[in-house]
């Protein structure tokens, strides 16, 4: 339970196909008003391909939270891939919450399987029997199919109990859609073969083959019965309307919520329920030829409100998208999405969504981490994003969201088979919003990771840029870089008191150092002069490294000609601080070249031939007077 809240989880693809969605709309209905709360895990894809996509998809069912959820319901025919459903079983019995599976028998589950072969027996023996017609053609799914091929064997039992044998051509493979369907009976048309009933094991290819016979001039019911399977909404709206078999759903709803009931009281709510199918007698067959009152107009308003949306939406994508890449940071991407109406919905992202150092390509560290970036949230009371947020938590706002007493979508963010983060929507449960889902999620998938791409290209290029432009070993400017920063410095405005400093500082004794005790010994060296170059506490400066252990300075500074002996004094005063705490056997020492010149006429090269003369008569020195 969620504080005082039964919660479902129902884990599913394709909310918006119309099966999928009055299933939803069903156990909404049948709960709504109560206690209960519905959370839907879905997946955009049915998971039919193995894709880096669907790989991405199904790990939203790694978000589900075992200690709130109380049932866990799984429509198995939502998933081709079967492993899926069946990892989410053994999840949720691992953590002790029991699982309803409806459309498959699992061990330790309560298995709610479909009558589809009784139901589907109805439908054959109403057209053999009491219609008297056995002159029928039986349009199939796909070859191989284990429910094509258990309704196939329905027809061939019936007929054969009335001395018809159901010959192989008098069964057409639909493949369960319309395409190929159309090329089924087109075919009997024009091989003139067409049968007294065309019996279609679903009502997808019900409704095709009416199209296609009645735009050749056949009359339904009177020239072809035509009947189909499911109990589809679409197959009720056709002209006339297509004799089918359907479930109650509201039956399999009230049975989820008394075994939610049972499974919350300890009870063991393992066992099999199985569900009718009911005959559905329409215009199809001839047995219902009442006109109903059907307002098309209707209709056809909300599916051309729908398309405008969804075009609407494929501007959006694209606004976003090439938009969201211009964003520097989590700041302003964040900002950026509050431009967009998102209505009751939140995103979540993992924390290294915003890592600009990891290659989008490869697999995030976190995935659902325990700590998550909260970006957009819509219909709750949270002003101020990001927020970051503990997973457990699922949103920053969640009693808001529950107390709005809707189901709430839970959706993964992919890019490239991975999971980084995830969505929620919880709008009012109606096919417009329903049917936008899988688009609002490619669009913020796609500007996530449009923001994610370029976040990193530019990455990569100021890692590249800096390979090129620093010494790797003291972090100063290489010669190149040097001289480039030096054309920047010089053509910007200055104050009429400055001058230029040139220095060149050389290490004592780099090689002793490396013969005696090693060239780490030396890098180290070697980094230390580069840290007291660096503590120069003048703003404009430009430092490099020019060879081994010769490092030059160019500054520009007022009265530089009176602040040469600080330079000395800084750079000395950082290496005996150094000598005195690092425990080094040797001591660090520098010989400095020092010149300055006023700004007009400044001749860099000529002040740092002047100035590395200099430090070599400093060097020579040392090493003639033994200091």
């Amino acid at each position: 339970m969620y504080e005082n809240y039964k919660v479902i989880a129902l884990c599913i693809s394709h909310i918006s196909d119309t099966r999928h969605y009055e299933f939803i709309s069903e156990l909404y209905n049948h709960i709504r008003g109560t206690d209960y709360r519905l959370f839907i895990y879905q997946t955009c894809s049915d998971m039919h391909w193995d894709s880096k996509t669907s790989t991405g998809e199904q790990q939203i069912f790694d978000l589900m939270d075992y200690n709130i959820i109380d049932t866990v319901v799984i429509w198995d025919e939502a998933f081709y891939d079967k492993a899926i459903p069946q990892a989410i079983c053994d999840k949720a019995h691992k953590n002790g919450v029991p699982v309803i599976s409806i459309g498959a028998s699992r061990k330790g589950c309560c298995n709610i399987n479909f009558e589809y072969t009784s139901g589907f027996e109805k439908v054959v023996r109403h057209i053999v029997e009491e219609h008297g017609i056995t002159d029928v053609f039986v349009l199939a799914g796909s070859e191989g199919n284990r429910y094509s091929d258990d309704r196939i064997e329905v027809c061939r039992k019936v007929l054969s109990e009335h001395g018809v044998v159901l010959s192989d051509d008098r069964i057409g493979y639909g493949d369960f859609w319309d395409v190929p369907t159309e090329r089924v009976i087109s075919g009997l048309i024009t091989d003139n073969r067409l049968p007294r009933a065309v019996i279609s094991i679903n009502d997808v290819m019900a409704i095709t083959a009416c199209n296609v016979l009645q735009r050749n001039g056949y009359r339904i019911p009177e020239d072809v019965i035509v009947t189909g399977f499911d109990g589809l909404e679409e197959a009720l709206c056709c002209t006339p309307s297509i004799t089918t078999c359907g479930c109650d759903l509201g039956t399999i709803s009230a049975y989820i919520v008394e075994c939610t009931e049972r499974a919350i009281a300890g009870e063991d709510i393992c066992g099999e329920i199985e569900i009718p199918y009911m005959l559905m007698l329409e215009g199809s067959c001839g047995c219902n030829n009442e006109n109903k009152i059907m307002n098309t107009g209707q209709l056809l308003k909300m599916h051309n409100s729908i398309f405008r949306l969804y075009r609407e939406n494929e501007h959006l994508m694209y606004e976003m998208s090439s938009e969201a890449i211009t964003c520097k940071n989590r700041q302003e991407f964040v900002k950026y999405l509050k431009n967009f109406k998102f209505e009751d919905t939140c995103i979540v992202v993992s924390t290294e969504c915003f890592d600009d150092s990891l290659e989008p390509g490869k697999a995030l560290p976190g995935g659902f981490g325990e700590n998550m970036y909260e970006i957009y949230a819509d219909g709750t009371k949270v002003r101020e994003l990001p927020v970051l947020i503990k997973k457990k938590d699922i949103f920053a706002d969640f009693d808001s969201i529950m107390q709005k007493d809707r189901p709430v979508i839970f959706v993964a963010l992919t890019y490239m088979g991975m999971s980084i983060g995830y969505t929620g929507f919880f709008f009012e449960v109606n096919t417009k919003n329903y049917c936008m889902v899988m688009q609002f999620v490619t669009l913020i998938n796609t500007t996530l990771s449009g923001y994610r791409n370029m976040r990193y290209l530019q990455y990569t290029a100021r890692a590249m840029e800096n390979m090129y432009k620093y010494d790797h070993l003291t972090g100063l400017y290489n010669r190149h870089a040097f001289y480039n920063e030096l054309q920047k410095m010089m053509s910007e405005p200055f104050m009429e008191d400055v001058e230029y400093m040139v220095a060149v500082i050389d290490m004592d004794g780099l090689k002793y150092i490396n013969d005696t005790y090693g060239h780490q010994e030396g890098d180290f060296a070697i980094s230390v002069v580069a840290q007291a170059v660096k503590s120069i506490p003048v703003r404009d400066k430009i430092l490099g490294r020019f060879g081994g252990d010769e490092m030059v300075v160019c500054l520009r500074v007022a009265d530089a000609s009176e602040k040469t002996g600080q330079l000395r004094a800084d750079i000395r005063g950082y290496l005996d601080y150094v000598n005195r705490t690092s425990d080094k056997p040797y001591k660090i020492s520098v010989s400095l070249g020092v010149v300055t010149h006023g700004v007009a006429d400044f001749d860099f090269d000529s002040q740092l031939k002047l100035s590395d003369a200099l430090m070599y008569t400093e060097k020579m020195n040392k090493k003639t007077t033994g200091r």
